[in-house]
């Protein structure tokens, strides 16, 4: 795998090339010619200076500058000994960043699957309350799965509760989240909860007592439908789909 710096590199002058090339143990053509001075992240740094400014530059791409008098910019300079180190030009290649993914993975360089790390060392992942995002502690979330058991919260009264979203709450209760937390025990379960619909669901602003209402008026035709609408905070267009039963069609 490669690092990149797609800036082109300035051209290099004969003093600047003199001054690079004995800071590489050179050998034969087919072995690996390694950096022996400064390195960032494995790769080798080479000062340039212009305009009293100084630019460093990777070793290797200077090398294959050189060796190939074309500036690699603004592809990845890819390593076909896998040695970060190595300057031999003929050791680089040029590729995008689908190439270096893929040389990456060629040469096992890539964690993934059972060999990721955290796959490796599952103790030292962060979740639930030890990750730094998190807003909650494990007694929260059982106490929010115990409050949503018992049919009497809604989700956007549990979420204002504990400070977080309704969506939050959602997940919650769904074990999309906080999945390895135990369930609650509920001593007296209710009984079958039916879709999340009217008021149950976490955005509504309306309970079903308003929709009864919001129809009877109507009913009278003596409250118009915009009338109605800034009573309850909603859009006309929520009360027309109501008083025509294309919402809250549930409600008697």
């Amino acid at each position: 795998m490669a690092d990149i710096h797609s800036e082109p590199i300035p051209e290099p002058t004969e003093k600047e090339i003199n001054r690079f090339w004995p800071k590489i143990y050179v050998k034969g053509p087919e072995d690996c010619w390694l950096w022996k001075g400064r390195t960032r992240n494995g790769y080798g740094q080479f000062a340039l200076y212009r305009n009293n400014r100084t630019i460093r530059v990777q070793a290797h791409r200077f090398a294959y500058l050189i060796g190939h008098g074309k500036d690699p910019a603004p592809l990845y300079a890819l390593h076909r000994c896998d040695e970060r180190r190595c300057c031999n030009p003929l050791h680089i290649f040029l590729g995008n960043s689908t190439d270096n993914i893929h040389d990456c993975m060629a040469k096992g360089r890539m964690q993934t699957g059972d060999s990721h790390y955290m796959r490796r060392h599952p103790e030292m992942a962060q979740h639930g309350e030890k990750a730094w995002s998190s807003r909650l502690k494990e007694s929260d979330v059982i106490e929010i799965r115990a409050l949503h058991a018992t049919g009497k919260w809604f989700h956007r009264e549990i979420a204002a509760k504990f400070g977080i979203r309704p969506q939050d709450v959602c997940r919650i209760v769904n074990r999309q989240r906080w999945k390895y937390l135990p369930s609650p025990e509920v001593l007296n379960p209710p009984k079958q909860r039916k879709p999340l619909g009217g008021e149950d669901h976490p955005f509504a602003k309306l309970r079903d007592d308003d929709v009864r209402d919001i129809r009877a008026l109507h009913a009278t035709g003596s409250v118009t439908q915009r009338e109605i609408a800034r009573r309850y905070e909603v859009g006309p267009s929520v009360i027309c789909n109501i008083v025509n039963r294309k919402r809250w069609g549930h409600v008697a």
